[in-house]
């Protein structure tokens, strides 16, 4: 494995996982189904290029800065929601996020 540049994680392999996580973020479409987002094996092996070329704390530190702004803008989001809306977009909201850890989870476990 040839060495990883800081250019190479903020140009290739960062942008790759954040479009996954937006996409695993923003969870299926409905009608809800199981089926996969993402391709799971590219992104299992950015994120270990990333963590085996010393760039996990980069890593990790743009996940976590990403998906605290998303949850940021749901909060946000809700904030505008009458009762019976909120209500109403909890279940949605609640398997969103229970189908994003399904798949951001594995794909992180090497940090």
């Amino acid at each position: 494995m040839t060495g990883m540049t800081i250019e190479d994680y903020r140009n290739t392999y960062w942008p790759q996982l954040q479009v996954a996580v937006d996409r695993l973020l923003q969870g299926p479409q409905p009608p809800y189904h199981t089926g996969r987002v993402i391709e799971f094996e590219p992104m299992y092996s950015a994120a270990y290029k990333c963590v085996c070329q010393q760039h996990s704390e980069a890593l990790y530190n743009d996940l976590m800065s990403h998906v605290h702004k998303h949850f940021l803008k749901v909060a946000m989001e809700m904030q505008h929601l009458d009762d019976f809306q909120l209500i109403d977009s909890y279940y949605t909201i609640i398997h969103r996020v229970l189908y994003s850890l399904d798949g951001i989870i594995p794909i992180f476990t090497y940090l």
